[in-house]
C-alpha cells in the first residue's frame, strides 16, 4: 500500500490534458472498477464505472456530454 493506492492492483490507464482514467482490480467485482475524472473551468467531474470496457466507454461519453453542457452554459 502506498498513499492509499495498492501499486499492484490500482493503476492510472490514461492521462490527458483535462481528464484521466484509473482502474482498480482489487475489488469485489470480477471485472474491477474504475473512475474517470474530468476538470472543467469550474468543476471536477467524477464518473465511476464497473470494469468492463463498455461501462468505461459509457461513463466517458456521459462525463464528456455533461462537461459539454456545462461549457455551453459557461460554467
Amino acid at each position: 500500500m502506498f498513499g492509499g493506492w495498492d501499486l499492484m492492483t490500482d493503476l492510472v490507464t490514461s492521462i490527458h490534458e483535462n481528464w484521466f482514467c484509473a482502474r482498480c482490480m482489487n475489488t469485489s467485482k470480477p471485472a474491477g472498477e474504475g473512475a474517470i475524472i474530468m476538470q472543467t473551468a469550474a468543476f471536477l467531474l467524477v464518473a465511476l464505472y464497473d470494469g468492463s470496457i463498455g461501462s468505461a466507454s459509457r461513463a466517458m461519453a456521459a462525463v464528456d456530454q455533461f462537461a459539454w453542457q456545462l461549457g455551453r452554459r459557461n460554467l
